[in-house]
């Protein structure tokens, strides 16, 4: 099944009742869910003595823009009671994705007030022992020797358990409660309970309304078989190409891979997966996603990342609607990735869902780590009507929510058959400046 390449390519730009303005901060390198838990002490940073064995974390290498070794601090997202703790392991890898355990590591808290952070382990596994103190939230930051950083966001307070002395990783295994309190789902174990069917493929859960059919249920990906690829291993003169997909070197989920040669409005590949049971609009997804520390729009206002496609328009010519689960950075058009929903149809309407608010710190992906995002489209009354629902989440964390949204042209039949990835990078003409990537994984789609 095959799909014309993209219409309405262009991003639509949002209107400003007024000027917004925001503080940029640059990017850590690299922060992914796992997890390993403990309890520990208070103190704001935490230095390995000066006598400890150096290990090859005191070497830095730049390759491709990304400077190594990477720093994946495990687990990805801590919430914590007020009294409550954890901790939190650095796991390195190198350019050839060889990975070793931190030994050398600085540990600091961004606001000690509220998440203090102490270290034990010298000459083995350096651990920081998180304490939470307030509520609110603060950014645990490990530091290797040669400077290469990651980090991971601990939320305080929210009704979270005093203590996170849970037995499993998150890490789509069935068998943990990611932090102790409940969540599970920091891999995509997805029931909201973090009890997991065993494999890592579990059912609903986070934001899925209840009555939903599982359509979609990747778990971990491990290969580019999945989908059905549309682009041919022969590279366009756009520079689109099948081999622009690939699985995550040394784990799980697919890279999209974005080459210099990429032409502005483009797509470096295009795959999909046909949707049994396209239901009645209703429509979940969840999956996660990760950019490359070097990502960079380059001028480019947005990236698609995939497009659930409804059905026919009824008496209004022209291709299936399709409407844009993405990113875009209207702010600076470089650096940063703000999750949004982009609506291509009916009669070539494009409307923004942009966050809420606008440029809201929730919703930037472009920090180096996986994050979970959801998308949640709730149908019109009927086709056309307007009053469809659109509600978007990162991590947890509602970014979104529009009440009158108008999915459908009247006519048209309700439903979602394909969902399609034409991960254009547009809203510009420009072609990225260097080798860069974002990989994605776990997907779950089901409709009602």
């Amino acid at each position: 099944m095959r799909f014309a390449h993209d219409w309405g390519r262009a991003f639509a730009r949002p209107n400003r009742s007024a000027t917004v303005h925001r503080t940029i901060v640059g990017p850590a390198l690299l922060a992914i869910a796992s997890g390993a838990l403990w309890a520990g002490c208070t103190d704001s940073t935490a230095t390995a003595p000066h006598d400890t064995v150096l290990t090859s974390e005191s070497v830095r290498t730049v390759e491709m823009g990304i400077a190594y070794p990477m720093v994946r601090i495990q687990p990805g997202q801590v919430s914590l009671a007020v009294g409550g703790h954890t901790s939190l392991r650095a796991k390195l890898i190198g350019p050839n994705q060889n990975t070793w355990m931190g030994r050398d590591i600085t540990w600091k808290s961004s606001d000690p007030s509220v998440a203090s952070v102490s270290m034990t382990g010298w000459g083995g596994e350096n651990t920081g022992h998180v304490v939470g103190h307030k509520n609110g939230t603060a950014t645990i930051t490990a530091t290797t020797e040669s400077n290469t950083t990651g980090t991971v966001k601990v939320t305080v307070g929210n009704g979270s358990t005093p203590s996170s002395s849970g037995n499993g990783d998150g890490d789509g295994n069935g068998n943990g409660n990611g932090n102790g309190n409940g969540h599970g789902n920091g891999r995509g174990n997805g029931n909201g309970n973090g009890n997991g069917n065993g494999n890592g493929r579990g059912h609903g859960g986070a934001h899925e309304p209840g009555g939903m059919q599982e359509q979609i249920n990747t778990g971990p990906i491990r290969s580019t078989g999945t989908f059905a690829v549309f682009s041919s291993s022969s590279r366009s003169s756009q520079g689109e190409s099948s081999d622009n997909l690939s699985v995550v070197p040394g784990g799980s989920g697919l890279r999209i891979t974005y080459r210099p040669d990429l032409a502005g409005g483009y797509s470096p590949v295009r795959f999909g997966m046909a949707i049994n049971s396209p239901g009645t609009g209703w429509y979940y997804q969840r999956m996660k996603v990760r950019f490359s520390p070097n990502w960079t729009l380059n001028g480019n206002i947005g990236l698609k990342f995939c497009e659930p496609r409804t059905q026919q328009q009824g008496s209004v010519s022209g291709a299936n609607e399709n409407h844009v689960i993405s990113m875009s950075d209207f702010l600076t058009q470089s650096r940063h990735a703000f999750l949004m929903a982009f609506l291509q149809g009916p009669y070539s309407q494009a409307r923004d869902l942009f966050e809420q608010p606008l440029y809201s710190s929730n919703a930037d992906l472009n920090d180096g780590a996986w994050h979970t995002i959801e998308i949640l489209f709730v149908p019109e009354s009927r086709p056309g009507a307007g009053d469809g629902q659109y509600r978007g989440w990162v991590d947890g964390a509602e970014i979104a929510h529009y009440t009158n949204v108008r999915f459908l042209a009247p006519g048209n039949q309700a439903g979602w058959p394909y969902l399609m990835f034409d991960p254009t990078y547009g809203g510009g003409n420009n072609s990225p400046s260097s080798t860069m990537y974002w990989d994605f994984d776990e997907l779950y789609v089901s409709t009602r």
